[in-house]
């Protein structure tokens, strides 16, 4: 006989949230009672393909019992119904994590919802949250678990009547599972007919018969067990033996939802490599897949880096959920240093004067935060979105504004920065009035002719004397590229070149006279293939971009050149 070791005895108070949760599952979220038998024998199997896992790495995990399975033990008399699993079974802290807290941090959020939400949607709520264990005080006034973790020799016993309270204490091993969890239900006795062989046949039939694990059945203590179901996955079955229903059940218990799948896929593909899938398109979205506020910001961002790209894809997609996609999108910006930043909080930093939400997409952070077109941006503290997935270029057609405020990318068309004064407060005159300026802007549109669609002073730029802009309308520069690049436009439009008309060299050039024509046509085309490379180009042509450098520094030198 084993001897308990009285003095690890524990009782605790459940929390507060948890106490509110079960009596709103007793009283309010399940219509349909019987579903406490999916719940617990989804959490068997759970344990059961847990073991499974584990026995990969460590096979004496399943000693002289390999055969994983499932027993329901019916015993009337006592008004008791067990649920028993031979799977990875749970230590002291497991328990007492797994069965007296619910390890979520927005617990808060679902009982609110719960609270309003009919029946059939708290059903579904409480699968998604992982609180199925819960549902078997609909039918108990006393729910006792045993359970042994594999490759321990300690066994646990969890006691509750669900009113507050629970207890963890040692079990004595000749009476706990030699591996796994029994789950013991002391039914009320208005839930007294679930002990009935074919009351408790058809429900696991019908809910549960397509888990991965044998379901054996005894009828009463003593009894040989019956095979309630086989085992097999559903997924390895031909699919001319397998229904709709069928289907739609082993999805409900792999989504934890109540709804029916829109699509289902389900295949096998033969040859070097041969694999089986069954893949489901949920017919709703999941309670808090995106759910910043359930989730937490830090949780939230790991969900949008492995995410994001494809919530993105759904933006330009679905345009009817556009402006919700948008709110729940993430985004590094000029302004963020490295960390995530919502539309919302962006709205909410708009400077004076500013009417647009900026963006710049390209293939490389570090290259996009140091791009010329951000210099003006940044001297006048407007923040700019940098977007460097690939599906960036495409969703920001698809998404021409975010409450009320249009997207606009800064690498086409005007920046229209006038309006909002700098951070340093200067107040230059436009640059525009300074004829030797004008006059040197249109040297350099006339001498690159039709390379380039116009040539204008730019008030985007502060520090570098020359960028490439797309026209107004029409795909921006980074897309061009794209479709370019995949075959899908033949011809490219031509870009705007713009000068910034504060630059020492640019002021240099211009206050040079006719004499210096040819100097200046080098230094023309010079400034254009600057902005190529700072654009991600090449220079237009190799030979003649060398010609002219190497007439430049010789001119620098004092050496004349022919």
């Amino acid at each position: 006989m084993t001897v308990i070791d009285e003095t690890r005895h524990e009782s605790r108070a459940f929390e507060a949230d948890v106490a509110k949760l079960l009596n709103l599952i007793v009283h309010s979220v399940y219509s349909d009672k019987e579903v406490f038998v999916r719940e617990l024998i989804s959490n068997a199997a759970d344990a059961c393909e847990k073991l499974r896992y584990e026995a990969i790495a460590s096979p004496d995990l399943l000693g002289d019992d390999p055969t994983l399975r499932i027993t329901i033990l019916i015993d009337a008399d006592n008004k008791r119904l067990t649920v028993e699993d031979n799977g990875i079974g749970m230590s002291r802290e497991e328990m007492v994590q797994g069965l007296g807290t619910i390890a979520h941090s927005g617990t808060k959020a679902f009982l609110d919802r719960i609270e309003a939400a009919q029946s059939s949607e708290g059903a579904t709520l409480i699968g998604q949250f992982g609180v199925g264990f819960y549902s078997a005080f609909m039918v108990a006034d006393r729910v006792e678990v045993f359970s042994r973790r594999a490759g321990s020799d300690e066994a646990w016993q969890w006691s509750s009547d669900g009113k507050g309270t629970f207890s963890v204490s040692p079990a004595a091993l000749d009476g706990a599972p030699r591996r796994g969890t029994r789950v013991v239900l002391h039914l009320m006795d208005d839930a007294k007919s679930y002990t009935e062989r074919f009351r408790l046949e058809r429900i696991v039939r019908t809910q549960s018969g397509h888990v991965p694990v044998p379901i054996a059945f005894v009828e009463k203590p003593g009894a040989e067990p019956a095979e309630l179901a086989d085992g097999a996955a559903l997924w390895a079955k031909p699919k001319s033996d397998i229904s709709t229903a069928d289907y739609t059940d082993f999805y409900r218990s792999l989504a934890g939802q109540l709804d029916e799948p829109d699509v289902t896929i389900h295949f096998r593909a033969e040859g070097r490599h041969e694999y089986t899938a069954l893949a489901f398109i949920p017919g709703s979205r999941p309670f808090d897949l995106f759910d910043v506020d359930r989730k937490g910001p830090e949780t939230y961002a790991k969900v949008w880096d492995n995410f994001g790209a494809v919530l993105k894809e759904g933006i330009y997609g679905d345009f009817e959920r556009r402006d919700a996609l948008l709110a729940l999108c993430r985004f590094k910006t000029t302004s963020s240093a490295g960390s995530w930043r919502s539309l919302k909080e962006y709205i909410a930093s708009l400077k004076d004067n500013q009417t647009a939400i900026y963006y710049l997409v390209g293939d490389d952070l570090a290259r996009l935060e140091a791009s010329p077109h951000l210099e003006g941006f940044r001297a006048r503290g407007v923040e700019v979105l940098l977007l460097a997935d690939p599906i960036d270029s495409f969703w920001v057609t698809s998404a021409p504004s975010f409450d009320g405020k249009p997207l606009k990318s800064v690498t086409q068309g005007a920046a229209d920065l006038a309006l909002i004064p700098r951070l340093d407060a200067k107040d230059e005159p436009a640059p525009e009035t300074d004829k030797a300026i004008t006059d040197f802007l249109a040297l350099i549109k006339d001498t690159l002719g039709e390379a380039v669609s116009d040539v204008r002073a730019s008030d985007r730029l502060t520090d570098s004397a020359v960028c490439l802009v797309a026209p107004e309308y029409g795909p921006d520069r980074q897309l061009e590229k794209l479709l370019a690049g995949a075959g899908r436009i033949k011809s490219t439009a031509k870009p705007i070149l713009e000068i910034n008309p504060r630059h020492d060299i640019v002021v240099a050039l211009a206050s040079l006279g006719d004499d210096d024509l040819a100097f200046k046509q080098d230094a023309a085309h010079l400034l254009f293939d600057e902005a190529r490379v700072l654009d991600g180009d090449r220079p237009t042509d190799a030979r003649m971009f060398c010609e002219r450098l190497a007439r430049i520094l010789a001119r620098s030198l004092g050496k004349n050149t022919p």
